[in-house]
């Protein structure tokens, strides 16, 4: 009797303890500061949906009593944590050392991406991510992307939405993308043409930005104009078809300056007769009636090529900036 009365104690025991390790591990991953990952467009208009758990991002939390607010106090606050790497953890996106909510606490988040743009001199502050001296004509910068989340204030908890849970935060992109579409005429006389020469100048390719993430960030001190910068060139030429021939360039946001400029030089086979034509210069804001490389957008530029007594024909047009897919990057 008593060996059977001390074998149901032993179980009992393992019951209960087995149960606090549980308790214990939920409450846990309830309490920790966790980030989850979902895409939706830049305008919120579409469903989110996964994103690669590949990415990483970095990420600050700066503190504040509960009695306070992060737009009056901020410049009391003090870091919690970062900037860290927030990186997948099988179910969930945290830091690898674990954080938690605490009572009586609140905490604002600043977050940017890629990871690796702290190699970069990307920083983040109380006041934001910012970033001295970005220059797009430096290995490294010059087809790189800057992403920084809208700022997350005064948090007490991880929040929901979408099926997700985590620390609420919007991706949005920082420097403004160029495209060139470039075709044949359907107007041109030629048997082939070939462009032998792309170049583009007059505009801004350094600046410092500032303030990331608040309704405050800009881009500023811009410098370093580009004198001729070559995007394309071969003696033998790209031959032109009526499908568009596409070149992306980044480009740091700025009012674009009456000299700024795209030149193209091209030669044309007629009958046996190659013609060199160029450098024919055509301006951003005259010709194409672009006069701004706003943060985020996207300008496409459409350049149909011709020959003989046709000329060249041109059109600019803007869009919000997406990814390939067509979405921005939220995280909630």
């Amino acid at each position: 009797m008593n060996r059977r009365v001390l074998t149901y104690l032993i179980l009992a025991c393992a019951l209960s303890a087995s149960c606090t390790k549980n308790e214990v591990r939920e409450w846990e991953e309830r309490s920790r500061v966790a980030y989850n990952v979902v895409s939706s467009p830049v305008a919120q208009t579409k469903a989110a949906s996964a994103f690669p758990t590949t990415s990483t991002f970095m990420s600050s939390a700066y503190e504040l009593d509960s009695s306070k607010d992060w737009d009056t106090d901020y410049a009391s606050s003090t870091l919690k944590f970062g900037p860290e790497e927030v990186k997948f953890k099988d179910t969930y996106w945290s830091t690898e050392k674990k954080y938690f909510w605490e009572d009586g606490k609140k905490l604002t988040f600043f977050s940017y991406s890629p990871a690796a743009l702290k190699d970069k001199g990307v920083v983040i502050t109380n006041e934001g991510v910012s970033v001295s001296g970005w220059d797009i004509t430096q290995s490294g910068m010059s087809d790189q992307l800057i992403l920084v989340a809208d700022i997350a204030k005064d948090k007490v908890k991880n929040e929901s939405f979408a099926g997700f849970t985590g620390v609420p935060t919007h991706f949005r992109q920082k420097l403004s993308k160029i495209t060139f579409r470039i075709a044949e005429s359907d107007l041109s006389d030629a048997d082939s043409i070939y462009v032998t020469k792309l170049a583009i100048g007059g505009y801004y390719t350094k600046g410092d930005y500032q303030k990331g993430g608040t309704s405050a960030e800009s881009w500023s001190n811009l410098s370093n104009p580009a004198s001729d910068y070559v995007i394309y060139e071969d003696s033998k030429g790209m031959k032109l078809t009526d499908a568009f021939w596409v070149i992306d360039k980044v480009m740091i946001p700025q009012s674009i300056r009456s000299e700024a400029y795209l030149s193209i030089s091209y030669k044309s086979f007629k009958n046996a007769t190659v013609n060199n034509e160029g450098p024919v210069t055509l301006y951003f804001v005259k010709d194409f009636r672009s006069g701004i490389w706003s943060m985020g957008t996207h300008v496409t530029y459409t350049l149909k090529v011709g020959a003989g007594m046709f000329p060249i024909l041109f059109d600019a047009s803007a869009s919000t900036w997406t990814f390939a897919d067509g979405v921005g990057i939220e995280i909630e």
